[in-house]
């Protein structure tokens, strides 16, 4: 291939991203917005992509995002295949690296959460495991408490851990 030339991923690329004409007012406004200083009122932190299935919501949103990278923006995108909060917060994670950028305390703070529920889900499995006199062991016991202040570390949960019996 000749100097210069560009490889035919990169015309298709071209062409594909020219093909948003009816985009153009949103493409226009997002790339504006990047000159616009947050100060001012007209400067939008916020898009939000709506309609009907098919139109083209994800596209525009990967050309966003695009435009974004071009501008040196940090972008990151997650959809409904992450299951959790946490889940999304590991693939923005994932991706923030991949940029060159790290979220070290988040990350820490990821693996806490995961070791935390790890601990509560063995305790919740012992708990429903007794012994078979019918009480629960001293360590049962002691790995159930230990699940218990875990889970009340867990967002949306911890609130009602303290309530729960551990034996």
């Amino acid at each position: 291939m000749a100097q210069g030339r560009l490889s035919m991923q990169e015309l298709i690329q071209r062409r594909r991203r020219a093909g948003l004409v009816a985009r153009s007012a949103e493409l226009d406004l997002f790339r504006a917005n990047f000159d616009t200083p947050p100060e001012d009122e007209r400067h939008r932190f916020l898009f939000h992509v709506h309609g009907n299935a098919g139109v083209g919501k994800t596209f525009l949103v990967r050309e966003f995002e695009q435009i974004a990278r071009e501008r040196g923006a940090l972008t990151a995108y997650v959809d409904e295949s992450a299951g959790s909060v946490p889940e999304a917060l590991e693939m923005m994670c994932r991706q923030f690296a991949a940029q060159g950028h790290r979220f070290k305390t988040l990350e820490r703070l990821l693996v806490s959460h995961r070791e935390r529920l790890h601990e509560a889900e063995a305790a919740a499995l012992a708990a429903l495991a007794p012994e078979a006199e019918g009480t629960p062991s001293a360590g049962s016991m002691a790995v159930a408490r230990a699940g218990l202040a875990g889970l009340g570390m867990v967002p949306g949960v911890g609130p009602f851990a303290g309530v729960l019996d551990p034996a």
